[in-house]
């Protein structure tokens, strides 16, 4: 019961601070071209840029959880790939009890293919309780790919991480309809694996004591600001207002050297 609470209440948290971890990737993701260049790895992943940047900005005990999350997502990202090889099962089509039946049959599948050979390794003892991790954890997943949650969480901040060429062409767009779809369909992907990488952050937060201090809160989405430290803010950007343009008063304008 008390794994099933934990398990539960992380995707509550979830809910709860997706816009604030979201904003928190909006923060940084001009840093990722930098990073980038700094290790000669113009290859890297946003969600790898993103997992490196806000590690760096995290004390040493919130560092723990970051690791955590990161090697829970690794094993996650395994799991996601194994039950989309069985995705053509899996259809808004079917009820809710027939989707669940699909993830746990592709659940059990990936744990013995991934434990075959070791005589440790049992459903018995632990694997049950892997299981049920796994499954909530695929079943959100499952449940939000498609969901109107997702939609609304992709347009909440999805053009603020497009470039300005992109973003200002799906903006051209005049049909509004048209318009939504493909900004979710041009932000889906980008947001996808810091979508998955976020779940797994809220159950390693469920894990164990974690010391975190105000900082650490807010670069991890759990407080919207924090006093006294000057890092921006959803607040900031709903109330910030543009400098009007100053039109050239020519008419005072010294004339030019001829």
């Amino acid at each position: 019961m008390l794994r099933f609470s934990n398990d539960m209440y992380a995707m509550q948290l979830a809910q709860k601070i997706e816009n604030r971890f979201t904003f928190r990737y909006v923060t940084v993701q001009n840093d990722f071209d930098e990073l980038r260049g700094g290790k000669s790895a113009p290859e890297m992943s946003v969600l790898d840029c993103f997992i490196e940047i806000i590690g760096k900005k995290l004390s040493p005990g919130a560092k723990k959880v970051w690791k955590k999350a990161k090697d829970r997502h690794g094993r996650y990202l395994d799991l996601i790939n194994s039950v989309l090889e069985q995705s053509e099962q899996i259809s808004a089509t079917k009820g809710a009890m027939e989707v669940q039946a699909t993830i746990i049959k592709a659940i059990v599948d990936f744990e013995v293919r991934t434990n075959q050979g070791d005589p440790a390794w049992s459903f018995q003892e632990g694997g049950m309780g892997r299981l049920v991790d796994d499954f909530f954890l695929l079943n959100e997943y499952v449940a939000n790919n498609n969901s109107d949650r997702l939609k609304e969480w992709c347009t909440s901040f999805g053009k603020w991480t497009l470039p300005k060429e992109q973003a200002a062409e799906i903006d051209a767009i005049t049909d509004k309809d048209v318009r939504l779809e493909r900004l979710i369909d041009t932000v889906r992907p980008i947001l996808h694996p810091v979508w998955s990488f976020f779940v797994a952050l809220c159950h390693a937060l469920q894990e164990g004591e974690n010391e975190l201090t105000a900082t650490d809160a807010y670069w991890l989405g759990l407080v919207d600001e924090v006093i006294g430290e000057d890092l921006w803010t959803i607040r900031d950007l709903e109330e910030f207002i543009p400098e009007p343009e100053v039109e050239p008063d020519l008419e005072n304008e010294p004339p030019e050297n001829t």
